[in-house]
Order: structure tokens, then C-alpha cells, then sequence
């Protein structure tokens, strides 16, 4: 009894290591150093616990609510969102102003937010989820 009761926290603390990796993998906390204070858009997808990290709203760009996980959100019109949720048609208005934000948004949305934008966009950091873009100066 004493042995099991000495072992199964060093057990549970071993197996600590691989959820560690996991979920530091899956966290948004890396992106959020990136961003630190720059104002950022997220288009067509959304990281849940980056406004978390990042101490503020983060607004989303898109036709729809879909990315976002709030069912109240995703029932309303997105006209009604805003300045939660942006239209695309935007975008080159945001990407022209003085101080352009960075944009964040998923490797499958990569290819339609470069056809969309019309300056050239530089990645600044990418992770498994995401991709962090800047407009080219």
C-alpha cells in the first residue's frame, strides 16, 4: 500500500509531459507573444483563447459566424456583429490604412485571403493551426 501510494503521483506526474507538449501544441499563447500590442484580424477562422492571451476582442473577418463557437453569434446576420465579424470586402480598406493590422487565419484560408488582398502579404509566424501574416512594406 505505501509503495502504491508513492508511486502513483510519480506516475502521474511522468505522464504530465506528453499532455504538457500537447497542449502547449494546441494553445494560442505562442501566436499571442507574436502579436504582443499590434492590432490583429482574423480571417475566416478563429482562435478561441487568443483574445484570452491577447487581453482583448479579436475581430473577425468573414462571410459568415461559422468559426466563431457562440451559437448566439452564429445565429445572428453578419451585419449584426459588428465590429465582432467583419465582410471580406473590407479587407482591402483595412490592408490600405496607415498602420495595417496583422492578420491571422488557417493554412486552408492562406491562398483565398492572398487572392483577396491587394498588397502582398509576409508571413511572420506559422504553427500547426495558424498563420501569421503582415502586409509587405
Amino acid at each position: 500500500m505505501a509503495a502504491a501510494a508513492l508511486l502513483t503521483p510519480a506516475l502521474g506526474m511522468t505522464a504530465l509531459g506528453p499532455l504538457r507538449a500537447y497542449a502547449e501544441a494546441r494553445s494560442s499563447a505562442a501566436l499571442a507573444q507574436q502579436v504582443a500590442d499590434r492590432s490583429l484580424v482574423s480571417f475566416e477562422s478563429f482562435r478561441t483563447s487568443l483574445p484570452f492571451y491577447l487581453g482583448r476582442p479579436v475581430p473577425l473577418m468573414s462571410k459568415s459566424a461559422g468559426a466563431l463557437t457562440s451559437n448566439y453569434l452564429l445565429s445572428r446576420r453578419v451585419q449584426d456583429l459588428s465590429p465582432t465579424v467583419l465582410p471580406p470586402d473590407v479587407l482591402s480598406t483595412i490592408l490600405g490604412a496607415e498602420h495595417p493590422p496583422l492578420i491571422v487565419t488557417n493554412h486552408k484560408q492562406l491562398a483565398q485571403l492572398r487572392r483577396l488582398s491587394a498588397r502582398p502579404l509576409d508571413v511572420v509566424y506559422t504553427d500547426r493551426g495558424s498563420v501569421l501574416l503582415r502586409p509587405a512594406s
